[in-house]
């Protein structure tokens, strides 16, 4: 699940609560998350992931 949250006036977040996933696409995410982290700080977007389950 996905919500937005505020993280300080003016910024917000995207928070995923819990994320299930299978072992491949964990791999996978393991691999590609720096990148799309990256890719959303520079249009202004943060992410947050508090949990993976697999």
């Amino acid at each position: 699940m996905a919500t937005k949250a505020l993280l300080y006036p003016g910024q917000e977040a995207i928070v995923i609560r819990k994320l299930e996933i299978s072992p491949e696409a964990k791999q996978w995410l393991s691999s590609a998350y720096p990148m799309f982290y990256a890719l959303a700080r520079e249009r202004g977007i943060n992410i947050l992931v508090t949990e993976i389950e697999v």
